[in-house]
């Protein structure tokens, strides 16, 4: 569904499992809106797995609206990919393929998030267990 459908500031999103023969790394995938194509950031770590307020990530290339919903062998022999979260989020700010922030709550993933070409940032940190799961109060 479109983002104007859902709301002005409404967003599709994926966050993807991506193993290669290198590795493991993580695809977030945004709407933009106005634009066929997705905004896309590589991150060095899971937002769901991690307790760091700050992930690595790199801009990558805009990919396709398959992205939000697909699982499976990626042509070309560059890996599998598993969605492990995904659904709408709230954008904050405008999104581009620049960045911005956003406010995810999902099941499997809530927070605030700033992204931008080299980063994920988690902004509300005092709160930054309450999106984990799988973790229990000491």
């Amino acid at each position: 569904m479109p983002a104007a459908a859902r709301g002005a500031s409404a967003r599709a999103f994926a966050l993807l499992e991506h193993t290669t023969t290198d590795g493991v790394h993580w695809d977030l995938l945004i709407e933009v809106p106005d634009r066929p194509d997705l905004a896309t950031w590589r991150l060095a770590a899971s937002p769901l797995a991690t307790s760091a307020a700050t992930i690595p990530a790199t801009a990558l290339p805009p990919h396709r609206r398959i992205y939000l919903e697909y699982e499976g062998p990626i042509s070309g022999d560059r890996g599998h990919v598993r969605r492990i979260a995904g659904g709408t989020l709230r954008a904050m700010t405008d999104l581009s393929a620049d960045g911005g922030t956003f406010e995810v709550a999902t099941p499997a993933w809530r927070g605030t998030y700033r992204i931008d070409r080299e980063a994920l940032t988690r902004t509300d940190p005092a709160d930054y267990d309450a999106g984990l799961p799988n973790r229990t109060e000491d």
